[in-house]
């Protein structure tokens, strides 16, 4: 069969948009979706792939973004959070989802988070976050060392972590899903895919989920 040259050039031209549209499928594989257009199904997928407190069939699910040398992160985290735990998340109605979002500007937030992530590899994520977060004004690595150390974790699996980077994979996946979705500010919030930025009062937070709570149960009837 004769093929003619523009024909063959047409081909080639193919080939190459096939190729373009193939990368750019890969490329955005391990981007996440926008969390606002994601389903509550589809964000308790998301969130099994990060820290979480409380239990799978909550009806209501709150990813933070957060940093740790962020001193209104560190005050929500003091001040708010608790009674948050204690009124939603430890009585099942809601589940709390844990994102790093280290901003350029705090020296130490990058390192904080890196530890956090290191710990976890050893089960104790959410100890290492109280540390991190009671202790925001004496982040370092000797302290990440005596921290770790304290609650009991394997010191050289921890240094080893900390010096080679391992968990640094998953602190990009998290401020790349922050960029995906506009969000440049720590603490932001979002409640079953509503944004709430800042570090807001307990009210705000109670108006929030008792509303997503509501409609949940509307929609089950």
């Amino acid at each position: 069969m004769h093929i003619t040259k523009t024909r063959l050039l047409a081909y080639a031209g193919l080939a190459v948009l096939l190729g373009i549209f193939a990368l750019n499928q890969n490329l955005r594989a391990d981007v996440p979706p926008p969390l606002e257009q994601t389903s509550l199904r589809e964000q308790t997928a998301l969130a099994a792939e990060r820290p979480v407190k409380g239990t799978p069939q909550a009806q209501v699910t709150i990813v933070e973004f957060s940093d740790y040398q962020c001193p209104y992160c560190g005050e929500f985290h003091r001040d708010v959070l608790p009674r948050i735990m204690k009124d939603y998340v430890d009585s099942g109605k809601a589940r709390w989802v844990f994102r790093n979002l280290p901003l350029s500007f705090h020296e130490n937030a990058l390192s904080a988070a890196q530890a956090a992530e290191c710990a976890n590899t050893q089960g104790k994520y959410w100890q290492m976050q109280d540390m991190l977060f009671d202790n925001q004004g004496s982040l370092s690595d000797s302290n990440y060392d005596k921290w770790a150390s304290e609650l009991g974790l394997d010191h050289s699996n921890f240094s080893r972590c900390m010096r080679e980077g391992e968990t640094l994979p998953e602190i990009e996946y998290d401020m790349q899903y922050a960029r995906n979705i506009s969000v440049h500010s720590a603490p932001t919030f979002f409640i079953n895919g509503r944004p709430l930025v800042g570090a807001a009062p307990y009210d705000d937070f109670k108006r929030v989920v008792d509303e997503e709570l509501d409609k949940a149960q509307n929609e089950s009837f």
